[in-house]
């Protein structure tokens, strides 16, 4: 055992030896593996897992404007934006929706089989074509999810002279309101 242990440069655990000691005519089951391991002081080296984002060093591009004023007294002052995911006989299927703060209405939405840029961005224009509002100054409000960062979105947004803001890194209550809102 030891052998093969040291063979994977300490890198199988319980499975693996086990495996690998039945193909060499050993009658021994997984469990027994582990005891003997434990009894042998043989411990597994796994690597660390990687890390894809930042250490926190890293500000955002977009600053936090909102700033949890979540009762806006005029309509299309401030929309808030996000996307939830909706689970079907279809598969999962992505629904990107636009609040207005000051009724809570849905102001816009669309609906996906893929959560990206465009989802986002068409839950947007849909929002501006159902309520024509005057978007020059109107703030837009979301996470700071991949899809609200694309150039794409940010492009549609300063293309109707709208103000983007988002919430602070891991923060779900700078969003509250729009995270709380659920498909019934």
């Amino acid at each position: 055992m030891v052998k093969v242990f040291e063979g994977s440069f300490q890198s199988y655990g319980k499975r693996p030896l086990a495996f690998e000691l039945k193909k060499e005519s050993f009658n021994i089951g997984v469990f027994k593996t582990a005891r003997l391991m434990k009894t042998l002081g043989l411990v597994a080296k796994r690597p660390n897992k990687p890390h894809y984002y930042t250490a926190g060093k890293e500000q955002p591009t977009t600053p936090h404007l909102l700033k949890r004023a979540f009762n806006p007294s005029d309509l299309n002052t401030c929309w808030v934006g996000d996307i939830t995911y909706i689970c079907s006989y279809q598969g999962w299927s992505y629904l990107a929706t636009v609040m207005d703060l000051a009724n809570r209405e849905i102001a816009g939405y669309a609906l996906s089989k893929t959560p990206n840029t465009k989802l986002d961005k068409k839950a947007l224009t849909n929002a501006i074509a159902k309520h024509q509002p005057k978007t020059q100054g109107l703030m837009f409000h979301s996470d700071q999810g991949v899809q609200y960062n694309a150039k794409l979105f940010k492009e549609t947004l300063h293309n109707h002279k709208m103000i983007q803001s988002m919430s602070r890194r891991g923060c779900c209550w700078d969003n509250a309101v729009q995270e709380r809102f659920s498909v019934i």
